[in-house]
């Protein structure tokens, strides 16, 4: 592995004169630090990141952290993320470490925040009350932007999709159809912020219509076939009257779509289907899925441009976006059809 006395060997300049051109933390004349760059090329020398981190002070890394649970392991956009955070990284000149501490590994956490490894880290999978977000509001050493809102945003950078005003539009968009039994299938667990907003949404979809709010029609479910099983087993064994379901994840709604069909209830001549996010695996169902689109992309690219404004600009004002989301309207939803007054997926 050359090293940079092998550099400075091949440039004809001292180790001193090569770690300034590298550094540019000294002035060298553009011949000199011409020699330098190519010797460097010559050789295939690879900077110590560790080494130069030390004296710049900068790891040039920022880390994405996605807690690891069932939402994530399920979660089709997750890749896209990754992808998108890494590129958009590389354009600004930082590299991307992927964090996977589960919320409640708050002794991992802290020790990834104050490794040094780090110039900034981005929170995802935001909880209402995030110790993640309490712990760098008062111990972090790094900049920090959350990709979702947690209950008290004084002060705290981040992006956000308006979870509340996309299920609003859904929600209307059914009624609007002749829907009023409508299913709302929640995250798990509660305190995830997304799911309260999404589920105020909601509420505030059914007050504007004059539709009185049925606890019996509110699931949650982990993001598993089984648990989503479960929650159409519970409402069909229930005998809950429903001509419409708004699945808060596209895995649960696939999931949904899946399991109707095999019990004889069509999508969406008996049971419209929407889901919350919009990926490609929406287009792709039978029927295809009308879905709230999530701007994940967006999200995370903003998310990145404010974190490294953040790391050069000393200014320590806040940005918050909140995006709005639209709805895309395909096969899986339509009109409600009765059947001598009682909904089709009625059982008693």
């Amino acid at each position: 592995m050359a090293t940079i006395r092998d550099v400075a060997r091949v440039a004809g300049v001292s180790p001193t004169t090569v770690s300034h051109v590298l550094s540019n933390r000294r002035p060298v004349s553009e011949e000199t630090r011409k020699r330098v760059l190519e010797a460097v090329e010559r050789v295939e020398y690879v900077p110590n990141a560790i080494a130069q981190g030390l004296v710049s002070q900068r790891t040039n890394v920022i880390g994405m952290c996605f807690p690891v649970t069932q939402l994530v392991e399920s979660n089709p956009s997750l890749i896209t993320l990754l992808f998108t955070g890494g590129r958009r990284l590389r354009e600004h000149g930082y590299q991307l470490l992927f964090v996977s501490t589960p919320h409640e590994d708050m002794k991992d956490f802290r020790r990834i925040a104050r490794s040094g490894l780090l110039d900034g880290i981005i929170l995802y999978e935001v909880l209402l009350d995030d110790p993640r977000v309490q712990f760098m509001q008062k111990h972090g050493r790094i900049p920090f932007v959350l990709v979702g809102r947690c209950r008290n945003t004084e002060g705290i950078s981040f992006v956000d999709i308006d979870s509340s005003e996309g299920v609003y539009q859904a929600t209307t968009y059914l009624i609007d159809q002749g829907h009023e039994r409508i299913v709302f299938v929640g995250g798990y667990p509660r305190e995830f912020s997304h799911s309260f907003h999404a589920h105020e949404g909601y509420k505030r979809a059914l007050e504007s219509r004059g539709i009185a709010y049925d606890p019996d029609l509110v699931k949650r479910t982990e993001q598993s076939e089984g648990a989503a099983v479960g929650v159409l087993e519970e409402l069909l064994r229930g005998k809950v009257a429903f001509s419409a379901m708004i699945c808060l994840s596209e895995f649960v709604c696939m999931t949904m779509l899946k399991e109707l069909r095999v019990r004889g209830i069509r999508v969406p001549e008996d049971v419209s289907l929407i889901s919350f996010g919009n990926s490609r695996s929406c287009l792709m169902t039978d029927p295809a899925l009308t879905a709230i689109s999530l701007c994940f992309d967006e999200m995370t690219q903003l998310a990145i441009d404010i974190l490294v404004d953040k790391l050069t600009d000393d200014s320590p004002e806040a940005k918050q976006i909140l995006l709005t989301p639209s709805l895309e309207i395909r096969a899986s939803s339509g009109p409600c059809l009765w059947e001598g007054g009682r909904y089709r997926v009625a059982r008693g």
